[in-house]
């Protein structure tokens, strides 16, 4: 009927709305009818309920948090023995290519124990030949430790062989090999160029390397290579492949454990570090310590401070 308002559109404009009869301007409108409750103050959690529930996850985390702990120095122990199982195949790499030797580390880039082929840990080669490109293999993840990838090595004639100079320190223009330095020691005395004591700085390797074999009783090798100062007799011999009779229990690197006659070591009191022991401030602690051996295997072995030796 013209003139007449649609019938939905009359009930819409006209429904009672919160107690209104009548239009409505602009449509519909839904309020809350005079004394309706339903929608009445929300209920929330009191000043117990979540007391409660704060001492509830406090005590889950206190009982979780040592197992959180123990799980991820174990990870790292396993990150630890990988990295030595890793050297170990790089060893077997390299005594192929250089039949029969294994890294003879002391005429490469040394100016620490550079007259002392059995005190020297220097795998700088191992790194020079491509064999562990990665130098985070060179240190354990237990500690804060690191070697610095060289950004110079010179080739320098020496004695009618090749001197290295190994610079791993951007900051400076002096030959840095941190392969060389023992980063659990605060400081480490140098012999070459001139005697003196450098700070370590954190800077250097987390493994020992057993580069020198005892061989026959009365055996000892003559040196006169490059950085000898002079031609000696040294006690036993480069570590060769036919001279490690018993491969799976000649060990040949571990992880460092100094003493305090090789300088004070990071953590411990002065004076207080005793080498070949594992103490609070080493790699893992003063219970264990990881070795890598001949056959390339890898293990964790604890220490018996009662009676002072390994176990397997």
């Amino acid at each position: 009927m013209r003139g007449s308002i649609p019938r939905f559109a009359s009930v819409l404009g006209t429904r009672s709305l919160a107690g209104r009869v009548g239009p409505c301007p602009g449509g519909p409108r839904f309020h809350r009818q005079v004394g309706d409750r339903s929608d009445a103050r929300r209920s929330g959690f009191t000043l117990i309920e979540i007391l409660v529930v704060v001492a509830i996850i406090a005590l889950l985390i206190s009982i979780l948090f040592p197992s959180l702990k123990l799980a991820r120095e174990q990870t790292k122990i396993t990150m630890c023995l990988t990295n030595l199982h890793d050297t170990g195949q790089a060893m077997h790499q390299y005594s192929m290519q250089y039949d029969p030797y294994y890294p003879l580390v002391s005429y490469i880039g040394c100016s620490i124990y550079y007259d002392r082929p059995g005190a020297d840990d220097n795998l700088f080669v191992l790194w020079w030949k491509r064999l562990t490109p990665n130098v985070a293999t060179f240190t354990c993840p237990s500690t804060k430790h690191r070697i610095r990838k060289p950004y110079k090595v010179d080739r320098v004639p020496d004695k009618g062989g090749i001197r290295f100079n190994i610079y791993c320190d951007p900051q400076s223009k002096q030959v840095r090999n941190d392969f060389e330095f023992h980063a659990q020691l605060v400081e480490e005395i140098v012999q070459e160029p001139t005697s003196g004591v450098v700070k370590v700085n954190g800077y250097g390797t987390s493994y020992e390397y057993a580069g020198w074999a005892a061989g026959p009783e009365g055996t000892s090798t003559k040196i006169d290579w490059y950085p000898f100062k002079k031609q000696k007799e040294v006690n036993g011999q480069p570590l060769m492949v036919r001279n490690i009779r018993f491969p799976a229990s000649t060990m040949l690197m571990k992880d460092s454990d100094e003493g305090s006659s090789q300088g004070d070591v990071v953590g411990a009191p002065p004076g207080k570090a005793i080498n070949n022991v594992p103490e609070p401030w080493d790699n893992h602690g003063r219970l264990l310590s990881n070795f890598m051996y001949a056959d390339g295997h890898a293990v964790s072995k604890r220490y018996d401070h009662k009676n002072g030796r390994y176990r397997n």
